[in-house]
């Protein structure tokens, strides 16, 4: 109940930031197992390829995550939560139209690309209103 008191006495701003990254964080979660199965299954990836693929989104995530937070201090916040949103959904759509390894991973960059651009901005723009 606490919990629920301190979310509704954030700004509005800072609540719909809260709950896009919830739906965010959700539908990531619930993606990324149909991902690994179109991968293994309907494209016939070997399960190194399919590590390969989500290790690559993976590390560009976190590893461009320090790429993202300056960008945002100095672009600021909104534009890079909007790029990175936009960056991360067309990542994911072109998973569904790749067949190839170079398309999987290109996919997989460009979605770990728009985390890595979403994430700092988020975190710096929630900190900075709340």
């Amino acid at each position: 109940m606490r919990l629920l008191r301190q979310f509704w006495a954030f700004d509005r701003t800072v609540q719909f930031l809260l709950l896009n990254h919830l739906a965010m964080m959700l539908g990531f979660s619930m993606l990324l197992p149909y991902v690994t199965g179109y991968l293994s299954t309907t494209l016939g990836f070997a399960a190194s390829m399919v590590g390969l693929v989500l290790g690559l989104r993976t590390f560009s995530q976190q590893g461009l995550g320090v790429i993202g937070g300056i960008l945002a201090d100095h672009c600021g916040y909104k534009p890079l939560i909007a790029a990175g949103c936009a960056l991360r959904v067309a990542g994911f759509l072109l998973f569904g139209f790749c067949q190839t390894l170079p398309g999987a991973l290109g996919a997989a960059f460009l979605s770990g690309l728009g985390g890595a651009l979403f994430e700092p901005a988020m975190r710096a723009y929630l900190a900075a209103e709340s």
